[in-house]
Parts: C-alpha cells; structure tokens; sequence
C-alpha cells in the first residue's frame, strides 16, 4: 500500500509541476519582445508551417504592401494570397535569414531573408527579401516588402 502512496504523491507532485511550467510558459508569451515574436515567425516559415504564425501574430485589418507598391488589405484577402503563393510552390529548398532587428520602442521589426524555392512548372528561384514589420502589442497590423528575385 505504501508504494502506490508514494506514487500517487509523485504523480501529483509531477503533474502540479506541469500544470506550472504550462502556466509559466502561457505567461512567458504575453511577454514575449517583438524580436521574440518575429523571430518565432520565421522558425514557422522555416518548419513549414507560415500560416500558423499568420494566424497567430497578424491583425484582422492587416495591411501588406507588396514589392512593387500595391497595398493587399485585410486578414482574409491576403490569407488567399499566402494560400496561393504557398499552392504555387513545388518545393521550397531553404530559407537563410541574414538579420533580424528590432525596434521595441517603435514597435517595429524588419528581416532580411534568402530563400531558395522551385515554383510549379520547374522554375528555380533565389528570392531575396526584407520585411518590414509594424505591430500594435501582439499583432503586425502592417508589413512592407522589398525583393530581388533571380533565377
């Protein structure tokens, strides 16, 4: 009898400590520094999984403004447009981020990437990029693009 005591008390002792760092790390979040968050946006990008980070870090009334100037505006309308990038490529080869900076005071965030994609239809591409990140408290609420590609 006595052992299942002992187990039963490890176990609890064990899931209260889960149940802290689970709570620890819920709080941890809420603090996170833009820098934290744009850096998790792109380990996203990296692990293939870009629209969980869209859905978590962009506001509802995003606005994006592409490479050449045109302004996509709103959450759903460039959700299709990340759709359809995505659906565009064949195989994504890798992904280099050169920087990543931060301004904390501002509120803004920029990355300078590289990355390496096959497009359907066979077309290789080096698309080099930064990105500028505009946020009010956990959302980008605006992201202006500047690219070469080659290839």
């Amino acid at each position: 009898m006595q052992k299942k005591l002992v187990f039963c008390k490890r176990f609890v002792l064990e899931l209260s400590y889960d149940v802290a760092l689970t709570n620890l790390t819920l709080k941890q979040l809420g603090n996170m520094s833009y820098l934290d968050k744009i850096n998790d946006i792109y380990n996203h990008i990296a692990q293939g999984s870009a629209m969980d980070a869209f859905e978590k870090y962009y506001d509802e009334g995003v606005v994006m403004v592409l490479e050449d100037g045109t302004k996509v505006e709103g959450k759903d309308t460039n959700r299709e447009r990340e759709h359809e990038f995505f659906d565009s490529v064949e195989e994504f080869h890798g992904m280099d981020v050169k920087a990543i900076a931060s301004n904390e005071d501002n509120a803004t965030t920029s990355v300078e990437c590289l990355m390496d994609v096959t497009f359907k239809g066979g077309n290789r591409m080096e698309l080099e990029q930064v990105a500028v990140q505009k946020w009010e408290q956990d959302r980008i609420v605006r992201e202006r693009f500047y690219a070469t590609q080659s290839g």
